[in-house]
């Protein structure tokens, strides 16, 4: 039940909360995960259609003398010997990946402090590196991202000193909570084989799909306009266009919900954990991938679906921008501020998403309701939230870069003797075998980065999840952290009490608790006047800020930096 001004009361908002913790409930936005099992029953039927023709022509193609040049037997014994050298150390690489990214989870929750101040210097040192870099071809545009990322890192370290803190807390929190909860990362891990078999079908289809329509377009002639030669092209028609339109939104919006799945599973594992540590229930994990599943489906289809429609308009716009560098330098330039516009509006969408997601796996709701609590959120504590998420996740994006330059130097050390050294210094090899092993050995080393990034970055996830829930657990309801670990909660709570200090707020709590951003009241400076409390001190001995009650020491919606 909510008030006059969108809110649900305190009391209410944890019945609400506990009865989404603990199981079933009644599904929401259910058309819309009826339409994407539609969209999904439809792709399948364009490949049932379209799959067995390529097929067919491939098989044609094969047993055609004229369609196949014959390699060099050399080069043939050379590519089988390449690949049979090439896959034990790609299953090395894929091995260190994965004891990598387990390893970074308590690596982060050890250095949590040191890891965000590493990165605040790692992007800027990045930058300036390119810039006095003799082969950069654009060294003014690295310079100024290189000045724009020292100033922002001048900024936090010198005036943002309680936010590093509280973001050094909620990394350090959440990264032991997914090594309470392994179930977190496993969820991340295994959704890569849905996401590979995704692509993998979907690449199969929108092959076959466009090979149909170019196969029975109609032939046309044209006049290339930077050669004068004449050329031949095929118009796969409207339909193959609208066609081909569709499978690229369907990659898009089924990447998002698998992705999705993921985030509202390993927010909901966070969230039972923030709220239900004295009556914790059984497996967790499994529970919340149920209502991910299941309850909040149709949410997670509809939340996806927006940023699946952004990502296709960007990739029209960015068709077009191409497109109109023939058309003269004003076209290009109105292209290139529509592509940068969309851009940006899709960064924000997902990144509004990931807040949202973290609503529904909290509270059940649907999809419209969170992203308006959501807004309601992002207003009250908006900037606070975007570098909490800025400073955690550039912290976490360290493991990823170090986990695939790990991952490529031990392959390049093992992999070179015997797959680019011994195979090449053998007498009578030609220039183009040597080529083949050379090939080879980089692809290698390349595969084995890509698998250490993907892997680092899919069991990072969860740490990103959980980083945001913490955050919005702990801005909503920080008395629910008092009744369930009384220590961390104290920990918290004195971070935060700096902040206040530091950073008043400009507006009273809302009916709710949280911060009223429709109906602004400003508050005695006095009443923000939070006392000294040193890490550990018991709860109980703590007093609260005068004019502020005890359950809320720390009014809700301004409780974290």
């Amino acid at each position: 039940m909510s008030d006059a001004f969108g809110y649900t009361p305190l009391d209410a908002r944890a019945r609400e909360r506990s009865e989404a913790l603990k199981g079933p409930r009644a599904c929401k936005d259910a058309l819309w995960a009826a339409v994407f099992l539609a969209h999904l029953a439809l792709v399948a039927a364009l490949a049932a259609m379209h799959v067995p023709e390529l097929i067919a022509a491939a098989r044609d193609g094969l047993h055609d003398p004229g369609a196949n040049a014959t390699l060099e037997p050399q080069m043939q014994a050379a590519l089988t010997h390449s690949a049979e050298l090439a896959w034990p150390y790609l299953l090395v690489g894929l091995g260190v990946a994965f004891v990598w990214s387990i390893a970074w989870i308590g690596i982060v929750q050890a250095f949590a402090e040191s890891l965000i101040y590493i990165a605040l210097i790692a992007t800027p040192a990045v930058f300036l590196a390119l810039t006095l870099w003799p082969g950069n071809p654009s060294p003014v545009a690295t310079g100024v991202f290189f000045i724009v990322t020292m100033f922002y890192a001048c900024w936090i370290v010198l005036t943002q000193r309680n936010r590093v803190e509280f973001a050094r807390l909620t990394l350090a929190t959440v990264a032991g909570v997914i090594r309470t909860h392994p179930g977190m990362w496993i969820v991340s891990l295994l959704s890569m084989v849905p996401a590979v078999a995704w692509q993998l079908a979907w690449l199969m289809t929108a092959g076959a799909t466009f090979f149909h329509f170019r196969a029975h377009g109609e032939r046309f002639s044209y006049v290339d306009s930077r050669t004068g030669e004449s050329r031949e092209g095929v118009s796969i028609g409207a339909l193959g266009v609208i066609t081909l339109v569709f499978l690229l939104l369907s990659t898009y919006w089924t990447s998002q919900v698998i992705s999705n799945v993921v985030h509202v599973t390993n927010s909901g594992v966070l969230a039972t954990w923030y709220f239900r540590q004295r009556s914790r229930l059984p497996r967790p994990t499994v529970h919340a991938l149920g209502r991910a599943l299941s309850t909040s489906f149709g949410s997670i289809c509809l939340g996806s679906l927006l940023v699946a429609l952004v990502q296709l308009l960007h990739d029209m716009a960015e068709s077009a921008r191409q497109n109109s560098a023939e058309g003269g330098l004003v076209s290009s330039i109105v292209w290139c501020c529509v592509v940068c516009f969309i851009g940006y509006l899709e960064a924000l969408i997902a990144l509004f998403n990931h807040w949202a997601f973290t609503q529904v796996a909290i509270y059940g709701k649907d999809f419209k309701t969170a992203a308006r609590h959501t807004w309601h959120l992002v207003e009250a504590r908006g900037l606070s939230g975007l570098v909490n998420m800025n400073l955690t996740s550039n912290a976490v994006g360290l493991g990823v870069l170090l986990g695939g330059v790990l991952s490529a130097a031990l392959v390049a050390g093992l992999a070179h003797d015997r797959l680019l050294v011994a195979p090449t210094s053998k007498p009578g090899v030609s220039e183009d075998v040597q080529g083949v092993y050379a090939a080879a050995y980089a692809l290698t080393i390349a595969a084995a980065a890509v698998c250490a990034v993907a892997c680092t970055t899919t069991i990072s996830s969860a740490v990103t999840s959980g980083v945001t829930t913490l955050f919005v657990c702990w801005a909503e309801d920080p008395a629910a952290l008092l009744a369930s670990n009384p220590p961390l909660h104290a920990s918290f709570e004195h971070i935060s009490s700096g902040f206040l200090r530091d950073h008043p707020p400009r507006h009273g709590p809302g009916p709710d608790g949280r911060a009223d951003v429709e109906n602004p009241r400003p508050l005695p400076a006095q009443q923000y006047q939070a006392p000294t409390v040193a890490v550990g001190t018991p709860v109980g001995q703590q007093p609260p800020p005068p004019n502020v009650p005890v359950a809320h020491a720390v009014p809700a919606s301004q409780a974290g930096p």
